[in-house]
This record gives structure tokens, sequence and C-alpha cells, in this order.
């Protein structure tokens, strides 16, 4: 269970998670200024959205990522302990 294989994997789905996160806050503001650098329309408000949705997100992954680190260090004491006779 602690293996660094499976650390890794937690890891990078809590990377994912706080990059999805971030994603979903920044991406509007991305789409306003390439609107209104590229398009003739009436210019877009820039906005960045930070609701819950977000802000879940953002704290889930924080938390995957805390775990696969104790993971990590959880699998390198199995391994010192394997070791020991």
């Amino acid at each position: 269970m602690f293996s660094n294989r499976n650390s890794r994997y937690l890891l990078r789905i809590g990377a994912t998670f706080f990059c999805y996160g971030l994603l979903l806050v920044f991406l509007p503001l991305a789409f306003s200024i390439i609107h209104n650098l590229l398009a003739d329309a009436p210019p877009l408000a820039m906005e960045i959205f930070f609701g819950s949705t977000e802000l879940s997100l953002l704290v889930l992954g924080t938390v995957i990522i805390v775990i696969s680190w104790i993971m990590q260090e959880a699998g390198k004491l199995k391994n010192e302990q394997d070791l020991v006779i």
C-alpha cells in the first residue's frame, strides 16, 4: 500500500485536481483577454471567478498531495524497517 508507485499515482491525481481548480479560476480571464485582443466585438469584462467548486477542487487537490507525501514517507520508513533484522 505504501509503495512509491501508489504515492506517485496519488500525487498525479492531486495535481490534476489542483490544476483543474486553477484552470477554472483563470480560464474566464484568459478568454476575456484573448477575446478583447482579437475580436472586433465590444470588449468583455476581465473577471476571475472563485466559487465553492473551485475552492473544493483546490482543497481536495492539496489534501491528496499531502496524503501522497505522507504515503511516500511511510514507504521510506517501511523500506528502512525491512532492512532491520
